[in-house]
């Protein structure tokens, strides 16, 4: 997902993924051939709860360099559409990541979506759109211009609720609409809660459900048949007289 020379802005959100992420990355950085240079940067849409000064705070004692992004349009969307819901948000969350990578002179954006991000993503793609799709692990912008990696694909939240408590993270910034319950109606099926409800529930009689749900993409993607270009036929060998 790395490779030599890249520059790798990493999204922090303040959650135990992203911050679980950025530590892995700064350990890679550390012990790892590939030499690559790491910018963390958080966006700010004005729907989450707790001040943003102890992850300032958290970044300052790590010694990492690290871009607080006030995104305006978003801040006009939660004025005029209170109630708008979770995909309307990515969206323009996902417009000011690319504007910010592109500020920091970034060509990778790595963001810390886990195991159980992936999951959750499948089933409200399969069961509210009838795509058998989710969250790619590597992928690139529209433009070419970014790659895309989520390096946590097969970390569990398991996994990052430990490094939180290991680590002493700052307390989580959780979005206050969703906690609220003030998303839209409409938009009340795509949440991404109701849909780790959903997951939790079921490890009550399958633990491993996250993991064997991985697989069996893999295990679809592999049935995937990419076709192959027709070869052309030899040129035609003439003989010497």
């Amino acid at each position: 997902m790395i490779r030599e020379g890249n520059r790798v802005a990493i999204g922090v959100s303040g959650g135990k993924g992203s911050l679980a992420l950025l530590d892995a990355l700064l350990l890679l950085q550390r012990k790892s051939p590939i030499r690559y240079s790491l910018h963390a940067f958080t966006v700010e849409q004005g729907k989450l709860v707790r001040p943003i000064e102890p992850l300032g705070d958290y970044m300052k004692a790590r010694g990492i360099e690290w871009t607080y992004y006030r995104d305006e349009p978003s801040f006009n969307l939660l004025a005029e559409q209170p109630d708008h819901g979770c995909d309307l948000c990515s969206c323009y969350r996902r417009r000011a990541v690319y504007d910010i990578a592109s500020e920091l002179g970034a060509n990778v954006v790595a963001l810390g979506h886990t195991q159980d991000d992936f999951c959750e993503a499948l089933l409200r793609n399969t069961l509210y759109t009838g795509r058998l799709s989710a969250l790619p692990a590597v992928t690139h912008s529209r433009s070419g211009d970014f790659r895309l990696i989520r390096p946590l694909v097969y970390v569990s939240e398991d996994v990052t609720w430990a490094t939180r408590s290991r680590s002493r993270f700052p307390s989580p910034r959780v979005c206050a609409l969703t906690r609220r319950g003030q998303c839209a109606k409409r938009f009340a099926a795509f949440s991404p809660r109701r849909n780790g409800r959903t997951l939790t529930s079921s490890r009550t009689y399958c633990p491993r459900c996250s993991t064997s749900i991985l697989r069996g993409c893999l295990t679809a993607a592999s049935w995937i048949k990419i076709p192959k270009s027709p070869r052309r036929p030899p040129p035609p060998i003439h003989s010497q007289s």
